[in-house]
């Protein structure tokens, strides 16, 4: 009875169990919905049954309540997005005849197919969105025995756990930057630019953020210790201002830093890599400000706002200050360390 209950359970969590389960559990991927769909009556007289079975012990007994209580609680998954990560789990695994089940229309025949995987050796894909009825874009890595990874956009028809691959376009990525081993690149995904992060320890790239459909990435590069990325987002707002808002992606965190830097038009990593300070102007204001940072917290040391419309700032690594001339033509300065103002 247990594991009747069990592969119900995994089929409601199918992203935790592996395709393994399914065939060892004696209900195979395609009698899916029959058991999602049981009817109320049926599944009242399962829990009878289990509850009730002779010869049970009472841990047993409470272990069947539990399995039923997960099962009851647990927000079913998109079958449809399951199947496709599915697809790419057999992928992975070299399961190609499984992958190659998967498909609704077979458009080659499965040598050509299990040709364009046998050199994969990791996959790693983006969450699927879904667009219409049965209709699902995502990226996908796929890296190969030589190290190379490349990077595709798919469109995929997935229907009663079946698949049709509409498109496939292997991305052609920006010019690729570099500290060390690590390399980035901005790369065009649909309607949106990605950043797209190789790392040496990673088996396939990282994808930290994308644009929203009406921004656009650019000017990419490192900071001096190549311990974070910096990249512009530029986008115009309703009321017709230009904006260009600078990010700051932590490598090692493999996250976004939490840093406020709008409309710059002097930015930096400085000490070492532990503080970023900005220069600039907000689209909604008339004054212009200085920000300064902690690395890799990304907690404000410093927010001074100016008299200035358009600051020119720099910083100067030898007395480590941010400085800038006041609406007067005289000179300012910022310890970066504390955010102290000097004279």
């Amino acid at each position: 009875m247990r594991k009747i209950l069990t592969s119900t359970f995994c089929l409601l969590l199918l992203s935790a169990c592996s395709p393994f389960d399914f065939f060892t559990s004696g209900i195979p991927l395609p009698e899916a919905e029959k058991e999602e769909n049981m009817d109320e009556e049926d599944h009242e007289e399962t829990e009878e049954e289990a509850i009730m079975e002779e010869g049970e012990e009472n841990d047993d007994t409470e272990e069947v309540k539990q399995d039923i209580a997960v099962e009851v609680d647990q927000e079913p998954k998109d079958p449809n997005e399951e199947t496709i990560r599915l697809f790419y789990t057999y992928i992975e695994d070299h399961e190609f005849r499984n992958a190659y089940d998967l498909y609704s229309v077979k458009k080659v025949g499965f040598e050509k197919f299990q040709s364009w995987y046998t050199d994969v050796e990791d996959v790693e894909i983006t969450d699927p969105m879904k667009q219409d009825d049965g209709i699902y874009t995502f990226t996908v890595f796929l890296t190969e025995s030589n190290g190379i990874t490349g990077t595709f956009d798919v469109t995929m028809i997935v229907e009663d756990g079946k698949l049709e691959t509409k498109s496939s376009k292997h991305i052609r990525s920006n010019e690729e930057i570099c500290h060390g081993d690590t390399c980035a690149s901005i790369y065009r995904n649909y309607d949106r630019y990605c950043i797209l992060v190789k790392m040496p320890e990673a088996k396939a790239p990282k994808m930290p953020a994308c644009s929203s459909f009406d921004a656009v990435f650019v000017n990419l590069r490192f900071s001096p210790r190549g311990k974070y990325i910096l990249y512009d987002e530029e986008f115009d707002t309703p009321h017709g201002d230009h904006v260009i808002n600078t990010h700051v992606y932590s490598i090692p965190a493999l996250t976004l830093v939490n840093t406020l830097l709008e409309n710059v038009n002097f930015v930096d990593v400085v000490l070492d890599d532990t503080r970023v300070v900005g220069c600039g102007v907000p689209a909604d204001s008339n004054t212009g400000y200085v920000r300064i940072f902690s690395l890799p917290d990304g907690e404000m040391v410093k927010w001074e706002i100016l008299q200035e419309k358009n600051p020119s700032c720099r910083y100067d690594s030898n007395t480590q200050t941010v400085i800038w001339s006041d609406y007067k033509g005289k000179r300012q300065q910022l310890n970066v360390h504390t955010g102290e103002r000097l004279p």
